[in-house]
């Protein structure tokens, strides 16, 4: 038989009993054994048993069996359920009434008629009016019935269905009628193409992105991912089909912007008519998005597990951020991601154990978040990974041994964590490292030996841990190390010898430990070293000389230890050192002059020990000098009236010695001074009226001394001063009332002296002894 020369549509209204009907999987067919009759879904796939090709309110099964008639079977399995969109999926299709279709059209049935090829038909359920596309796999209808609408005879099989009555609706073929139908039919069939073309869509998302059994039916209205089809499929100046290679991404783009917001979507140029490849942070190649950096751009929202959807992404910068919410499991199918960083959000719950499939990556910065629970051991399977960085997250359990497999990594760190247990010996194996930073953490035992085969490493870090025992030689072995920090940790015994062989070493800090014995004489061969930390330790002996020779020395602590003897002259050599605290040891003896050669000191601490003689006036030299205390010593003689060329110094502590004479007035140089303590010494005479120009004043300490006559008025200059002490020394006369006048006075001291009056009742205290 042959086909007419122009298939005509035609639109079967299909009335039915009020039961619901979908389809469950596969596509759609209807057959008939004896009659050849088929209609075949070839745009939509209905694997998912759930489509929007059903209507809301329908959710059932459709089943086709053949014998001498077709049937068909409907399974009902949510008959209640409202629609919640009544309007969303109708399209203008709802009431199927159109200049082109007519339901009175008038009828007849003639058998043995010609045939006529359907290319597309239509099921309309009437009781709801809803639309069904079935797209025919262009099937003949043949001979049964025929159906004459308009005078013009169309052949029809027969279609039965349990108490159904099949009308043909309208087409209007008359001449006079001809313009007009054509016009209607056009536009008849362009918005069944936009419906089919919507429900396509809509079907593509689910199966591919929304996949997790969901529907958009399961989706509330305020849900971002509803958001961002309906920008799709009603907003978005591009129109999409489903087979677009683009609509994946740019359904997940606008996922985003929906969640992050209206300004940060303005602010990127996002949701514009643009191709998504030339919004704000997204960078493509051939099209595909294979870059995302929205680094700093206050994304607040969280990641959402769609974002496996952009399959081609090779970089993720989401970086400084208010990102909230777990890490996405589903994150572990992006296999072409070479680079992830997260870091300094907000993110919490455990790590999942998917990342593990992240092959490709090479680098991974979850750092700062809060993340919680123990690293999973699939780590281990990043064998292409060079930057783990965790630090900065509340991680706990135990270092997994599985991180030794990552022998290509040169950069890790679990710092500010709560992991515990000792270090696997496996790290050992990551040769290629350069920096490896555990501190801050609860890790136990000794220090492995086998670090000591890390010989690229740069920086080690140890420090806030629980690390006991002594450390071993073989940490001499890290000749490429250039900062090491054991700080506050319980290790034991003396210094290795073989710490003098880190010749690049520029940071050393073993302090808050409990080190014993001397300083290994070894050390001065460290020539670039600027920074050396060792107080709070048990060290003994006197202070080798040799140290003068590390000339690079840019700070020197050793304070609260148990160093003796006297210092070295050879510390004159150390010409850029800025800061030096000796305190709280037992040192003895005089203070060298040579000090005066330290001319970039900016912080000299000597305090807490037994130095005696008289401060050399070659201190004066020290014209960066900041903060120069030295209370708690035994030093004797004058102040020199060179302290009055320290231009710079802020603090000035001299208390607790046996200083004589009387104040230089050159004191009133020193206009950067905020807080001056010469207590408890043996100073005598009148206060220098100099003292009044010291306005940055915050804090006067002068008791206990055996100064006399009255308290210089211009004192009262002092506006900021909060604390004044003169207690027991030998002032007479009236306290004078301008030191009442708009001071801050908050602790004031008068008593033991020979003031005649009571304090001025201008000064309000919260604390004065008179």
């Amino acid at each position: 038989m042959e086909s007419p020369p122009m298939a005509v549509p035609v639109v079967l209204s299909v009335y039915t009993q009020p039961f619901p009907h979908s389809i469950s999987h596969g596509v759609i067919k209807m057959s008939t054994k004896q009659m050849g009759i088929e209609y075949e879904s070839e745009a939509l796939d209905l694997e998912s048993g759930r489509s929007e090709v059903v209507p809301d309110i329908l959710d059932a099964t459709m089943d086709v069996s053949s014998d001498d008639q077709t049937q068909h079977r409907f399974y009902n399995e949510e008959l209640a359920r409202p629609d919640p969109n009544p309007q969303e999926d109708i399209l203008g299709f709802r009431s199927a009434e159109s200049p082109a279709l007519r339901r009175n059209s008038s009828i007849q049935f003639t058998p043995n008629e010609e045939d006529i090829l359907i290319q597309e038909a239509f099921l309309v359920d009437d009781p709801t009016s809803e639309i069904i596309d079935i797209q025919s796999a262009e099937a003949f209808i043949p001979d049964k019935y025929s159906l004459t609408i308009a005078g013009r005879k169309i052949h029809i099989g027969v279609l039965v269905l349990p108490v159904l009555l099949v009308i043909a609706v309208a087409i209007g073929f008359s001449s006079k009628e001809s313009d007009t139908s054509k016009t209607s039919s056009n536009q008849f069939m362009n918005a069944s193409h936009s419906f089919r073309n919507e429900m396509a869509i809509k079907h593509e998302i689910e199966k591919n992105i929304l996949r997790r059994n969901l529907t958009y039916r399961d989706l509330p209205q305020s849900d971002d991912r509803r958001s961002a089809m309906n920008w799709i499929l009603n907003e978005d100046a591009k129109t999409l089909n489903a087979t677009d290679p683009t609509l994946h991404q740019r359904y997940i783009l606008a996922l985003l912007a929906s969640q992050y917001g209206s300004s940060f979507a303005n602010k990127q140029k996002w949701l514009s008519d643009e191709s998504e490849c030339e919004w704000g942070g997204v960078s493509c190649v051939n099209g595909s998005v294979y870059k995302l950096d929205l680094a700093g751009a206050s994304l607040d929202g969280t990641l959402p597990p769609e974002i496996d959807g952009l399959r081609y992404l090779e970089y993720i910068r989401l970086q400084e951020n208010i990102l909230s919410g777990t890490f996405p499991p589903e994150m572990g199918n992006m296999k072409n991601i070479k680079l992830l960083n997260i870091s300094s959000n907000r993110l919490t719950g455990t790590l999942p154990s998917e990342l593990g499939l992240l092959t490709e990556l090479t680098e991974l910065y979850l750092n700062d978040n809060q993340f919680t629970g123990s690293l999973p051991s699939e780590l281990g399977n990043l064998t292409a990974l060079t930057a783990l960085l965790l630090s900065g997250n509340n991680i706990t359990g135990t270092l997994p041994s599985d991180i030794g497999k990552l022998t290509k990594m040169t950069m890790f760190s679990v710092l500010s964590n709560n992991i515990t247990g000792p270090l696997p010996s496996e790290l050992g194996k990551l040769i290629e490292m350069t920096q490896l930073d555990l501190g801050d953490n609860q890790f136990t035992g000794t220090l492995p030996t086998e670090l000591g085969a890390l010989t690229n490493l740069t920086v080690l870090g140890i420090l806030y841990n629980k690390f006991i025992g002594t450390l071993p030689s073989e940490v001499g072995y890290l000749n490429e190390l250039a900062v090491f920090s054991l700080r506050e940790n319980f290790f034991t015994g003396t210094l290795p010898s073989e710490l003098g062989n880190l010749n690049d070493l520029t940071q050393l800090d073993i302090s808050f430990n409990q080190f014993s014995g001397t300083l290994p004489t070894d050390l001065q061969k460290l020539s670039s070293l600027a920074y050396f930390y060792a107080s709070y330790n048990q060290l003994t002996g006197t202070f080798p000389s040799e140290l003068g020779n590390l000339t690079a020395l840019v700070a020197l602590i050793l304070d609260n230890t148990q160093f003796t003897g006297t210092l070295p002259s050879e510390l004159g050599n150390l010409k850029q050192l800025s800061v030096l605290n000796l305190s709280n040891n037992q040192f003895r003896g005089t203070l060298p002059s040579e000090f005066g050669g330290m001319t970039n000191l900016t912080i000299l601490g000597i305090l807490g020990n037994a130095f005696t003689g008289t401060l050399p006036s070659e201190v004066g030299y020290l014209g960066a000098l900041s903060v120069f205390s030295i209370w708690v010593n035994q030093f004797t003689g004058t102040l020199p009236s060179e302290i009055g060329n320290l231009k710079e110094l802020t603090q000035l502590d001299i208390s607790d010695n046996h200083l004589t004479g009387t104040l230089p007035s050159e004191l009133g140089n020193l206009e950067e001074m905020s807080v001056l303590t010469i207590h408890t010494n043996q100073f005598t005479g009148t206060l220098p009226t100099e003292l009044g120009k010291l306005k940055e004043m915050m804090v006067l300490t002068i008791h206990t001394n055996q100064f006399t006559g009255t308290i210089p008025s211009e004192l009262g200059n002092l506006n900021g001063l909060i604390t004044l002490h003169v207690e027991n020394n030998h002032f007479t006369g009236v306290f004078p009332t301008e030191i009442g006048n708009d001071l801050n006075l908050v602790d004031l001291c008068l008593n033991d002296n020979n003031f005649t009056g009571t304090p001025p009742k201008e000064i309000k205290t919260y604390d004065i002894c008179y």
